[in-house]
């Protein structure tokens, strides 16, 4: 498992903007057909969770680029 993140880190590393990017696309396709194909029924429990995992995942992410920006306007 390690060998494998190992991996990953490293294509991570050598992606541009733009591969980035494509990654975000198929990654919100790849969710909005999943969504597609939750029943009616399960969908609010669905649409809760979902909601929740995606604040919490913005909130990590953005933390360290607000740093960034306060540390590049201190100097």
């Amino acid at each position: 498992m390690k060998k494998l993140l190992g991996i990953a880190q490293e294509y991570l590393d050598q992606m541009s903007l733009c591969d980035m990017g494509l990654l975000k696309f198929c990654l919100c396709a790849a969710g909005m057909l999943i969504g597609i194909a939750i029943p009616k029924k399960g969908k609010t429990g669905v649409a809760i969770v979902a909601s929740g995992v995606f604040v919490i995942t913005y909130v990590l992410l953005i933390l360290p680029l607000l740093e960034l920006i306060q540390k590049k306007n201190e100097i």
